[in-house]
């Protein structure tokens, strides 16, 4: 049987092949994979060429036209963007990722997005801002410089796999189970902090993985 990861944004767990490549330094030959599926990539690409498409076509120039191909095409459009801000929305609001910056180029697919809707139907989860002083420890990895991370080596699966779950396992710690649901329940005093910091990590893995596409 071939490993098995979970996918960062969709939060499900799918074997490897599932996961893109990429090669993180080409001086060590160090690989690994996306930590993205490829099924939430075509989600993120169908996005971003809707929005697109709603931009270079406003909707002012199909009104005297009902009926002929583009204007099909631009409620097309309109629906994956607001199916798709309704899923990100509610991954987000369970700590899971969404896409920030240059998303990957892969085939589109409306039938992910309403499968990983449906299986996200419980109501959204508040965000819950930090009551008291932050830690020391958290604000460090905060405002960290991205370089100090590449002179030190540390690739992107190290900081989201390691670092970011051992901040995680010890400022946002499991305090129960929903009986409804059966989802946990966490302690979400630091939750957006730990939101920002697992954001850096994904932005310097995205910049890390874009050089080496442009290496290659």
């Amino acid at each position: 049987m071939s490993d098995v990861k979970r996918c960062v944004q969709c939060g499900l767990l799918k074997e490897e092949d599932a996961f893109r490549k990429y090669t993180y330094s080409l001086e060590n030959d160090t690989k690994g994979r996306y930590r993205i599926c490829k099924s939430c990539e075509a989600i993120n690409t169908a996005y971003r060429r809707a929005k697109q498409y709603m931009v270079d076509h406003p909707l002012d120039m199909f009104r005297t036209k009902p009926g002929i191909p583009a204007y099909d095409v631009y409620y097309k459009m309109k629906c994956i963007t607001e199916k798709t801000e309704q899923l990100y929305n509610t991954l987000e609001a369970r700590g899971l990722r969404i896409p920030t910056v240059n998303l990957p180029k892969q085939e589109d697919s409306l039938d992910n997005i309403e499968s990983l809707l449906a299986f996200y139907k419980e109501d959204p989860i508040t965000t819950v801002m930090p009551t008291e002083e932050v830690p020391d420890e958290l604000l460090r990895w905060l405002n960290m410089d991205k370089q100090e991370w590449k002179d030190n080596n540390l690739s992107p699966e190290y900081l989201q796999e390691t670092i970011y779950e051992s901040l995680k396992a010890k400022y946002r710690p499991q305090t129960g189970v929903n009986k409804e649901t059966f989802m946990p329940i966490y302690d979400d005093t630091y939750k957006a902090v730990l939101n920002q910091i697992l954001r850096r990590f994904d932005d310097y893995e995205e910049e890390c993985s874009l050089n080496d596409d442009n290496q290659n």
